[in-house]
């Protein structure tokens, strides 16, 4: 008889064990709701800066993105990192607070960490877009966050930078050659990500150099920069055509 029901439990089916569990989300979620009261009766009673509430908001993001990057929710991070810098990167458009560069950065560094986690911990495999995501947001916030520390440290010596007419265009031609060199990094590494988030940011140097770089600059310095940028892109279409030699395009 006992043979009989030690070969009927060896017959059943294993039982799948859920590590994750829903406590998690559930506890999560909670620890969230209550951290938004938070933020909203610091707003409302005790009269706390806006800025003050913004970095307090990109902790938050960084939190977030800290806990969810190992967790089952890949995406989450590159998306509330990209929705505090962005909320920063305009807050500091409207009132020039330098405090809000500093949740920007905070917002950055995280976005970089949690990236180079996601490509050592995520197979590309099974989770290309969560590799997608992780660099397009690592490309924005730090666009955003260089932008808006460029314009800080420039107006704050503009009255002895005047005559500097080539300082309009040095963050143009950072974001070029960043942006070719992750094209480039990518299309070695065959990582489709890097490249896209490269193509973001030489689309945003393009942009800055075609429509705000170009009015407001003349002479030498329009002429040099459209060189300069030719050859960057051109140099670097060279090298990935080197690359591609014997292999297939993806």
């Amino acid at each position: 008889m006992d043979e009989v029901r030690n070969a009927e439990r060896k017959a059943e089916p294993a039982r799948v064990v859920d590590a994750q569990g829903v406590e998690p989300y559930v506890l999560g979620l909670g620890g969230s709701v209550l951290l938004l009261l938070g933020g909203f009766f610091a707003w409302r009673e005790l009269a706390l800066a806006n800025e003050v509430l913004m970095l307090a908001a990109a902790l938050v993001a960084s939190a977030i993105a800290w806990f969810t990057t190992k967790k089952q929710l890949p995406l989450l991070g590159p998306l509330v990192l990209v929705a505090a810098t962005l909320s920063a990167g305009a807050w500091y458009a409207a009132n020039k607070e330098p405090l809000l560069i500093v949740a920007m950065a905070m917002t950055l560094l995280m976005s970089v960490f949690a990236t180079w986690y996601g490509q050592k911990a995520f197979p590309r495999e099974k989770f290309q877009l969560h590799q997608t995501f992780s660099w397009l947001g690592m490309a924005l916030n730090g666009l955003a966050t260089t932008f808006a520390t460029y314009f800080l440290v420039f107006n704050a010596t503009e009255n002895d930078l005047n005559d500097f007419v080539a300082r309009r265009v040095l963050l143009t031609l950072t974001w070029l050659v960043s942006g070719a060199l992750m094209v480039i990094w990518g299309r070695g590494k065959k990582a489709p990500e890097i490249r896209d988030a490269g193509f973001v940011v030489l689309a945003a140097s393009m942009s800055k150099l075609l429509f705000y770089d170009m009015a407001h600059t003349d002479g030498m310095v329009r002429v040099a920069t459209l060189l300069v940028g030719g050859a960057v892109l051109l140099g670097s279409s060279q090298l990935v055509a080197f690359l591609n030699r014997g292999k297939a395009v993806q």
